[in-house]
């Protein structure tokens, strides 16, 4: 019985470093919403957070919180604003998709979103352009 007993985890400073990580990458998973500015400002809780639990102090998630809504509402406003842009895709760009890389800083995040714009609108172009060759393929037999 002692083997399988359970242990409580000790709130402490690693606990608190691993709920930190955790809880920001349940948040933005894909490092799109929080740029490296936004991690600098919520590190002061990365070692914090066993002090607020161990105070009954949750104090910490409205701040979180808040700075998440206005990262989501940034951007929105820029998404909306670029629907109107005209993009070159004559460029010659690529873009990353693994799930290790860092966080951006704002402008890097920008630029991010415009790639990822771009590359949702060929993708759907190129599915649109397949799905109009076989119907063709079919309506011709």
């Amino acid at each position: 019985m002692e083997q399988y007993h359970y242990q409580p985890r000790l709130i402490d400073d690693a606990f608190s470093a691993f709920l930190f990580d955790d809880f920001i990458l349940s948040l933005d998973e894909r490092k799109l919403i929080f740029s490296t500015n936004d991690l600098e400002q919520l590190d002061k809780f990365r070692y914090e957070l066993d002090n607020y639990i161990n105070n009954k102090d949750y104090s910490f998630i409205s701040e979180i919180a808040s700075l998440y809504d206005k990262r989501i509402r940034e951007t929105n406003l820029f998404l909306n604003a670029q629907q109107n842009r005209e993009y070159n895709y004559g460029l010659s760009e690529s873009i990353e998709f693994y799930p290790n890389r860092g966080y951006l800083n704002p402008n890097a995040l920008a630029a991010r979103y415009k790639k990822l714009i771009k590359y949702k609108v060929l993708s759907l172009y190129l599915q649109q352009a397949d799905s109009l060759t076989s119907k063709a393929a079919v309506d011709s037999k």
